[in-house]
């Protein structure tokens, strides 16, 4: 499978609010490098004049999380107007 088809996927999957499997799942072969283009990909095609990137979120920031999900750094991704929430609770 192509990595834009990826990226697309990740795209309509978030745009969607659904879950989806692990990529690497159905695409072992998969590399770190070919993982951050098909993020690069796909907030490119989340990103439109409605949709606008307001900044970056972090997880896995601790180590004792790091080694129970099996990685060894910290993850960053994209926040965009439309994941963020403005009712006041």
């Amino acid at each position: 499978m192509k990595l834009v088809q990826l990226a697309k996927r990740v795209a309509e999957s978030q745009k969607n609010g659904r879950e989806m499997d692990k990529l690497t799942l159905s695409n072992p072969e998969l590399t770190v490098n070919q993982a951050y283009e098909i993020q690069k990909l796909s907030i490119n095609e989340t990103i439109t004049g409605d949709n606008k990137f307001i900044g970056w979120k972090m997880g896995l920031t601790s180590k004792a999380k790091q080694q129970q999900v099996g990685v060894e750094e910290a993850i960053y991704g994209r926040l965009t107007s439309a994941m963020e929430l403005t009712n006041q609770y």
